[in-house]
């Protein structure tokens, strides 16, 4: 079945909504994210609507819808390809892009993975038709009448790892992809971060899935697409063993299912040119999927990180700008300085207010160049200040006990705080945590990368799941968030020849796991996600020790089933000259520029009282 119509395409500012973080998450969408500077365009361009079924090379109908302007064309080609509803709604999560696509010329297709929304076919986690069928979809549109032949894959989180996969088939019309928020160790980047199951992120994701499956439906219904209905209602089970759920919690360990299934294994065949977003307090995939972009051709793979929430890639005019000046480089030919553009940029302070940047460092290398630096803990809570001969050996903390936590900005929008995150008010209990500050730094200190909290601890239960926070306490008295990290050390196992001194491997294997030397030392790195922060000269940089809490939409089970066996410990913290606990980060040359920003002006990175204050 093949449908087309004309319609006039209009773009209406977006409401300035509270909605419930369950509704938002559920419809599986950032367009209810409200945003500053929301405005209707002018141009309202009359789009042809196409839909209808494609084969995958099994046969396995995928559905799809095409936008495109009126005319014989021929067009540059956008793809969308996710198991939301793309195959419905080509511009899903991206509805001001698409608008401004459209209008400069370009045809937009969105395809539905199998086994989601419309398509026919059974949900299988990353499995390996993801690859191959969104390879045919790449086929099919860039042989279609109207396509240039000259296709170009867009959009992020679960359309943006698809790109990875589909681009290391190598299909003739691809020409360009642009990855965003993507997951590619999906044990390690959202699965298990740590080695911790990420129990509640698969759980909303199914859901959302489900949900947004059945808007598909609505639609169908409205159309008359009976195969469409058909497909959906199959889908429509909860828990299959290949959904997402259930599919993590049968592999606790970094076994074979992810390690043939994760998008890292196809990152070196891919041969077109990759732009790659990540936000570093992403709250839904994390930032870690970002690493896949130093595993691309250096030479034709650029890359953008920002401070910020999961829907940058969309929200920022900036990013939006940035996709369409390298879309017209490759996909039409375009002499429009794209080649000059830096490989690498870090967006330093992006505002709430319009999602732009205060400043921006660039390399044409990465990981992005810096000085290591190190900070040794030591007692009463001091980082980076000599240890005196005698002092105490240890700081302690029980787990697990309740943490203080990060949520996603929709369960409670308050736009004087940052967005995309909002800090619990949760006091921070003295029994659960320990916090390691500097002096006031004398200079300025920016940090960009990944970081590594090398530990000595001994422990009372053979097990223990520590969560490492990164905060900059400012002269004004407020403390601003940075990153986390994760780590379940019975998981310490280290790949050395994978770690370097600011990122760990952890083999995170069945066979690899050893419990704690029950009141012996125990040498155990955690990785820090990866992060640009600028310290000013007078605030202090601070790390805190507790047990696993909310962030974003992560949510963790401490020290539970199927890896734990949940038994409370007292972890020491050891800081003697025998056993030497330090943080290890890069510091980015050159100085933070502009003053102090307000509280709650940083997308992504809210402030609170500092409570050791």
């Amino acid at each position: 079945m093949t449908t087309a119509t004309s319609v006039r395409l209009l773009c209406v500012p977006r409401p300035r909504l509270a909605v419930p973080l369950l509704v938002a998450l559920l419809a599986g969408s950032t367009a209810l994210v409200p945003r500053p500077g929301d405005t209707a365009r002018a141009a309202d361009p009359v789009i042809v609507t196409e839909s209808g079924y494609l084969d995958a090379p099994d046969g396995t109908h995928l559905k799809y819808t095409v936008l495109r302007p009126e005319g014989e064309g021929p067009f540059p080609t956008l793809l969308q390809y996710e198991g939301y509803n793309a195959g419905s709604n080509p511009t899903r999560v991206n509805d001001d892009f698409g608008a401004e696509m459209l209008a400069d010329g370009y045809a937009i297709v969105g395809v539905s993975v199998r086994g989601t929304a419309c398509s026919a076919g059974e949900f299988d986690l990353f499995s390996p038709h993801w690859a191959t069928d969104g390879a045919a979809a790449v086929e099919w549109a860039g042989s279609q009448p109207w396509s240039s032949g000259k296709v170009g894959m867009f959009s992020f989180s679960y359309a943006g790892f698809t790109q990875l996969l589909v681009a290391a088939e190598q299909p003739e019309h691809l020409a360009a992809i642009a990855p965003g928020m993507v997951v590619s160790d999906a044990y390690r980047d959202v699965g298990y971060p740590g080695g911790i199951a990420n129990t509640q992120f698969p759980v909303a994701w199914e859901a959302a899935l489900h949900l947004s499956w059945a808007q598909a439906a609505q639609q169908a219904q409205s159309m008359s697409d009976p195969e469409c209905l058909a497909n959906i209602a199959s889908h429509q089970v909860l828990g299959v063993p290949g959904g997402v759920t259930l599919s993590g919690l049968q592999h606790p360990y970094d076994d074979r299912f992810f390690r043939s299934r994760s998008p890292e294994r196809g990152l070196s065949r891919i041969d077109v040119p990759v732009l790659g977003e990540m936000s570093w307090q992403d709250e839904q995939t994390g930032v870690r999927g970002g690493l896949a972009f130093e595993k691309t051709d250096p030479r034709t793979t650029w890359t953008i990180g920002t401070n910020g929430m999961h829907g940058m890639y969309a929200e920022s005019p900036r990013s939006r700008a940035l996709l369409h000046q390298y879309f017209d480089h490759y996909l039409k030919g375009e002499r429009n300085g794209w080649q000059r553009t830096p490989h690498v940029q870090i967006w330093h302070e992006t505002a709430v207010d319009g999602y732009d940047p205060a400043w921006v460092t660039t390399s044409d290398t990465r990981p992005f160049p810096g000085t290591v630096r190190t900070f040794r803990l030591g007692p009463d809570g001091t980082l980076g200040a000599p240890v005196a001969a005698g002092a105490t050996a240890g700081t302690s903390y029980l787990t697990p006990l309740p943490s203080p936590g990060l949520v996603s900005e929709q369960i409670a929008i308050d736009q004087s705080v940052a967005y995309g995150v909002t800090w619990q008010a949760m006091p921070v209990n003295p029994l659960g945590s320990a916090a390691f500050t500097t002096a006031p730094l004398t200079r300025d200190l920016v940090l960009t990368g990944g970081a590594s909290l090398d530990l000595w601890v001994t422990s009372t239960a053979p097990d223990a799941d520590v969560q490492v926070t990164v905060t900059e306490v400012r002269p004004d008295g407020q403390e601003v968030y940075v990153q986390r990290g994760w780590l379940r050390l019975s998981h310490r196992a280290l790949d050395r020849s994978r770690s370097t001194r600011t990122s760990p491997y952890h083999p995170h294997t069945q066979a690899a796991q050893r419990d704690l030397p029950i009141g012996e030392p125990a040498a155990a790195r955690i990785e820090i996600l990866p992060f640009s922060h600028a310290f000013r000269t007078g605030s202090s940089l601070r790390i805190w020790l507790d047990s696993p809490s909310q962030t974003g939409l992560w949510g963790f089970t401490p020290n539970a089933l199927p890896t734990g066996v949940g038994q409370p410990a007292m972890l020491t913290v050891l800081h003697d000259a025998e056993h030497p606990s330090r943080l290890v980060v890069t510091q980015e040359r050159g100085r933070a520029r502009g003053p102090l920003p307000a509280c709650g002006a940083l997308a992504s990175q809210p402030c609170r009282r500092d409570p050791l204050g």
